[in-house]
């Protein structure tokens, strides 16, 4: 349960210094997603709300995935899995 600190004062500094940048962020996720779905072979989940998530499935088995990795990474973004979480840094 210490680690409940960490994460709840992350959460904290979101709620007070970072509101107004989730507009932009939601605007962000929301270019990629349309952007994504442009894509052949990459099929974006649709939203029933407004989120700064993206989430998308790639069609073909588990190399075509690691080949989609490997031509972010080359390209200087890494994502964990699936999943692209917009924020400021």
């Amino acid at each position: 349960m210490r680690q409940a600190g960490i994460i709840a004062a992350a959460g904290i500094v979101g709620l007070t210094t970072m509101v107004d940048r989730l507009a932009e962020d939601h605007q962000n996720a929301r270019a990629l997603a349309q952007g994504l779905g442009l894509v052949a072979g990459i099929n974006v989940r649709p939203v029933s709300q407004r989120t700064n998530m993206v989430h998308f499935d790639l069609d073909g088995d588990a190399e075509s995935a690691r080949r989609f990795a490997d031509a972010l990474k080359e390209r200087g973004y890494s994502f964990p899995g699936v999943r692209a979480l917009l924020f400021a840094r």
